[in-house]
């Protein structure tokens, strides 16, 4: 802690102590929590605004007006608090700039990397890269420039692959793109993949070849029978490395079952260690039933439903249909490395609030899947629920024995006395759900809340929870003056960075647990559907 001495001896200042807090990261208030139990009263001075260092910084290129730099947004920030830069290159198309373009960008390109380089040799946190960019655009340019950075630290890629039909040939260069990097920790490349399969070989073929290591492939959208012919030709310069891929993917898609099914072969299958499935039905899981037993090294498992109102009207409540459309689901029995499990139910528009009724046919859904999970599970995540009662919990625990971590999300209706059904459960994290009793065995409490965004428009929201405004703060107000009450937990972050949340805590490894799984371990977007948390920079 002795890093943290000189900004414990500010607590006399009242001043010095308010603007030391400030500028704090999650990291310092949680330490400095832990060694003075003054700290909370000094951080409930910031109830009305949370003030939040800046953390990303978004670079991009004009290509209007004189152009002499490139931009930078925010200007201002302290490169020790950086863990996410945004290199946005997507105003420039697949073909090669002309000469007399090239030269007035190529000196700009290079004073842009060479800044990034300053940054990153400066901070020492794990640091998040993300391109945005078109394949040709990359092969001529960014790969060149990207060999050129160097860390040390933990790093994360992420690639937004944009497609055009001029995409010209590319020639891989002799040299390894990410040699600068020695903690490189994972890559996730993002197309639909139509184009730019030398590319992304290349990526992969640079990529380390240890078992720690991770590739994610996201499907942005449903890929036909000549886009999953080139997965394939991606896919099968995996089976030389010895390192671990995740897919994001559609549900019904499942074409690769049909055009690709050679290349899913054991050994390939064995290195899944993530999979994230969307769709707009309940048989998510049926088109990947040849492959499911064979995740035997499958870690995390995310099922996001997309529900329409005329779905559920195609539905009946009969005895027959859910065990006959989920029994493929029950080959999750055999995957005993499954630890981590997410089920979101989303409502897209047109849901009447009339029709709560049809809710009934969600909560007997997520029964049916919960038969099939192993009992390996321990972390659970569930959203979008009609009701939460002792019958559903004296279910889970029966089914899920280890679970130790439970995250509520938008939950209709709890049954006060539930959680007591859980005598394992340790960890707990709410949003939107009503209070509820907190049992003894609970260690750590995070309560979530969503901040309404204003400036995002109505019309531009995909999905929206089956009431019509999220009542998620009043929730937020009532699970924090009930915690309080309880006087079980002595330390509080009161305060996040990276999510409007509570966490109530006595061991500061306990609230550690619970906001690594946030920024870890659920998916990023779980609270980013309808509602979005208002920054102020500084």
């Amino acid at each position: 802690m002795s890093k943290y001495d000189n900004i414990i001896k500010a607590l006399n200042e009242r001043q010095v102590l308010k603007r030391v807090l400030m500028n704090l990261m999650d990291d310092d208030i949680m330490n400095l929590n832990y060694v003075c139990k003054d700290i909370n009263q000094a951080i409930k001075n910031f109830k009305h605004y949370e003030i939040i260092p800046v953390e990303k910084i978004h670079l991009s290129v004009p290509m209007t007006g004189p152009i002499v730099t490139y931009n930078i947004k925010p200007k201002c920030f302290d490169p020790n608090n950086i863990i996410k830069i945004i290199f946005d290159f997507s105003i420039f198309g697949d073909t090669k700039l002309e000469k007399s373009v090239e030269n007035i960008y190529i000196p700009i390109f290079k004073k842009m990397f060479q800044d990034v380089n300053k940054i990153l040799s400066i901070c020492r946190n794990s640091i998040d890269l993300e391109f945005h960019t078109y394949f040709g655009f990359f092969g001529n340019y960014i790969v060149n420039y990207i060999s050129q950075l160097s860390y040390c630290h933990n790093v994360r890629m992420d690639f937004y692959f944009k497609t055009w039909s001029s995409y010209g040939d590319f020639f891989p260069p002799d040299f390894n793109m990410f040699q600068g990097f020695n903690n490189l920790k994972s890559i996730t490349l993002i197309s639909n993949f139509s184009y730019g399969v030398d590319i992304c070989k290349y990526i992969v073929a640079c990529a380390p070849d240890n078992n720690k290591f991770k590739i994610n492939f996201n499907f942005n959208v449903y890929l036909n029978e000549y886009e999953w012919n080139n997965v394939r030709n991606i896919l099968g310069c995996l089976k030389l490395k010895n390192l671990r891929f995740g897919l994001n993917c559609w549900g019904e898609d499942g074409s690769f079952m049909k055009y690709i099914p050679d290349i899913f072969t054991n050994d390939l299958v064995e290195k899944i260690y993530y999979l994230e499935i969307n769709g707009d039905s309940f048989n998510l899981l049926k088109k990947f039933r040849p492959i499911i037993g064979k995740m035997k090294n499958l870690e995390n498992l995310v099922c996001t439903f997309h529900i329409w109102e005329h779905v559920l009207r195609l539905i009946t409540n009969s005895k027959t249909y859910f065990p006959e459309k989920l029994k493929h689901c029950h080959q999750l029995k055999t995957l005993r490395k499954l630890k981590n499990v997410s089920c979101t139910f989303k409502y897209a528009n047109g849901m009447d609030s009339e029709k709560f009724e049809n809710l009934q046919i969600i909560d007997n859904a997520f029964n049916y899947i919960l038969d099939c999970l192993p009992e390996s599970v321990l972390k659970l995540s569930i959203a979008g629920l009609r009701t939460f009662d002792e019958n559903l919990t004296a279910k889970m625990h029966n089914i899920l024995p280890n679970l130790i971590y439970l995250n509520l999300s938008k939950i209709s209706t709890v049954k006060d006395g539930a959680l007591d059904k859980l005598p394992n459960l340790r960890f707990l994290a709410l949003h939107g759900t009503d209070k509820m009793k907190i049992p003894d065995t609970i260690v750590c409490v995070a309560s979530v809340c969503c901040i309404m965004n204003e400036d995002v428009d109505n019309k531009n929201r995909f999905v929206k929870p089956y009431w019509k405004f999220c009542n998620c703060l009043n929730n937020h107000v009532q699970w924090r003056g009930a915690i309080g009450e309880l006087q079980r937990f002595k330390k509080q972050l009161e305060r996040s960075t990276e999510y409007n949340i509570n966490i109530f805590y006595n061991n500061i490894k306990d609230g550690w647990n619970v906001l690594k799984v946030f920024t870890e371990e659920y998916p990023k977007d779980l609270y980013r559907d309808i509602y979005y948390r208002k920054n102020t920079f500084i």
